[in-house]
């Protein structure tokens, strides 16, 4: 997981760092959506702060604005 660097991940964080970013790319998550448990618990296991959770949540730009 590239944008996890120096961490050592078992099978299950594994699974859970490419789970993360890829539910979280399909859609419009927030506080209220009935995703947001999930998304909280993953970001925990992968002992994410809040400040790192939330640029998972920011509105996707096109590649070339970034």
């Amino acid at each position: 997981m590239t944008w996890l660097p120096g961490q050592t991940l078992d099978r299950n964080t594994a699974i859970t760092a490419m789970t993360l970013p890829d539910t979280t790319a399909e859609c419009d998550l927030h506080e209220g959506h009935r995703l947001w448990p999930f998304v909280q618990g993953w970001g925990a296991e992968l002992g994410l702060t809040a400040e790192a959770l939330g640029q998972f949540l920011e509105p996707k730009r096109p590649r070339d604005q970034r």
